[in-house]
């Protein structure tokens, strides 16, 4: 969701800031209603790890460049390089200062390494729709994931076409979907794990590791 925030102007772009960080302090509710006249348009949608690969197997050109929001917060360890272009041309790319092109492989084989780290592909889409990123993002560094992550799915800030389906029967309790789920849909329920299906936002960390095949990723209705 990065780029929601190139349609708001500096000042609402500083006050979302301050609001989180407000309510990192404790100082805010997470019930305090922001500024009515700041608009996010629902430009952002959450993908599959299936879904980005037939994104790149389209795409006429791809890139790759630094993600902006582990490089400013640096809370953890994940990947640095491996924020996807794909709505740039091959000249626009030989061009950039900060976007490097490369070739689908590589793109698929850096998908594959965001997928073991457990980020969430999210593509960000320009104004008719059309793909021209790919972000792996985190909870941890990523302001809009971690406020999602804490209030729930809304399809008025972010879109996604699935969800996740829990087997209980089938369902060991090794609890990788809770370690790898960056919403904290999945959580502990005695010797099993337990779905809240409201806090899903479909992006299958769970699905591509579960050792029972107990969870499935399904559209949304």
């Amino acid at each position: 969701m990065h780029g929601s925030t190139s349609d708001i102007s500096d000042d609402g772009k500083r006050f979302i800031q301050e609001q989180h960080e407000e309510m990192e302090a404790g100082k805010r509710s997470p019930s305090t209603v922001i500024a009515a006249n700041i608009v996010i348009p629902t430009r952002q949608r959450i993908l599959t790890d299936q879904q980005v690969r037939d994104i790149l197997a389209i795409a006429d050109s791809v890139g790759i460049t630094n993600c902006g929001c582990r490089v400013s917060e640096g809370n953890c360890d994940s990947p640095i390089d491996i924020c996807i272009v794909v709505g740039m041309s091959s000249e626009e790319i030989a061009k950039s200062d900060d976007t490097r092109p490369i070739s689908k492989e590589e793109a698929m084989d850096i998908l594959d390494r965001s997928s073991k780290a457990g980020l969430v592909h999210i593509t960000l889409r320009a104004g008719d729709n059309t793909p021209y990123a790919i972000c792996s993002c985190c909870s941890c560094c990523c302001l809009e994931l971690l406020a999602m992550s804490r209030f729930g799915y809304s399809d008025q800030v972010i879109e996604s076409d699935f969800i996740a389906e829990h087997d209980t029967d089938a369902c060991t309790g090794c609890m990788t979907c809770v370690e790898r789920c960056q919403f904290g849909a999945f959580t502990e329920d005695g010797d099993r794990a337990h779905l809240a299906p409201e806090r899903c936002f479909g992006c299958g960390l769970c699905a591509m590791t579960c050792p029972s095949d107990a969870i499935a990723i399904k559209e949304r209705s």
